[in-house]
């Protein structure tokens, strides 16, 4: 959809443009059945936010685990 813009998967997952961004969302709902291209944007999609949730220190480093705290 973006192709004639030549931007990278990164630019598009931090833009702030409203169609861009309704893009990602329909795309992340799609990627259990996606197949090529589309499966390669959601295998990034995949590594962007899991690393973000890493990084937000939600996960327990060194593993796939949510951290859960009590309220």
């Amino acid at each position: 959809m973006f192709k004639s813009q030549r931007i990278t998967y990164e630019d598009l997952v931090t833009a702030d443009d409203k169609q861009k961004m309704d893009y990602i969302k329909w795309c992340r709902a799609r990627c259990g059945s996606a197949t090529g291209h589309l499966k390669d944007f959601c295998d990034f999609l995949r590594h962007y936010f899991q690393d973000e949730i890493v990084d937000s220190g939600l996960m327990i480093p060194g593993t796939g685990h949510a951290r859960i705290l009590k309220p």
